[in-house]
């Protein structure tokens, strides 16, 4: 009876260890960006050595960079790379492109500020860490246009709104969201 139940433990302690050397336990990952740090990058992003023309602005959309993904014509084709004014990556991380800092319009839609969101969900939605940087882009675009009249308008696809319980409807406000966000 020793024999075998010596015989056991040698064999699940060996198992272990050989199933422990061919898939090794994955480190945990580096610390996810806290939402105070994507507010300011945001707010660095959008401020930041941009003489911002706030006339020439109507609205903001935020895009994905799935190709033809959502219905109604939000995104009828893969957005060119030089069709976006902030980037928001996969991790959260906001960015800007060269149009934002030259104030350049795209030919199809000048006056709409565009945020890219990088997408690699099948369902088509958003992390927590993107949503706060396209609040924190939305905030910081709309305190450069508190003097004339109020926000712009923001455009996003309604399932995105829906998940984030902001109102479903084609132009909206985004809650602002400051250094202690979510």
């Amino acid at each position: 009876m020793f024999k075998t139940l010596g015989c056991l433990v040698a064999a699940t302690s060996g198992t272990a260890v050989l199933l422990g050397w061919m898939a090794p336990v994955q480190p945990a990952p580096a610390f996810a960006i806290s939402p105070a740090e994507l507010v300011r990058l945001a707010n660095t992003a959008v401020l930041e050595d941009v003489p911002v023309e706030s006339h020439q602005w109507i609205d903001i959309k935020v895009t994905t960079d799935s190709a033809g993904v959502f219905d109604e014509g939000m995104l009828a084709a893969r957005v060119s790379s030089d069709a976006w004014h902030f980037h928001v990556d996969h991790d959260g991380y906001p960015s800007r492109s060269r149009d934002w800092s030259t104030q350049r319009g795209a030919d199809e839609a000048p006056g709409t500020v565009r945020i890219l969101v990088s997408q690699s969900h099948d369902d088509h939605t958003v992390s927590a860490a993107q949503w706060i940087s396209i609040r924190a882009l939305v905030t910081a675009i709309n305190a450069t246009f508190s003097e004339q009249g109020g926000p712009l308008p923001v455009r996003l696809h309604e399932e995105w709104a829906a998940i984030h319980g902001v109102t479903p409807v084609t132009y909206f406000e985004i809650p602002p969201v400051g250094p202690s966000a979510d």
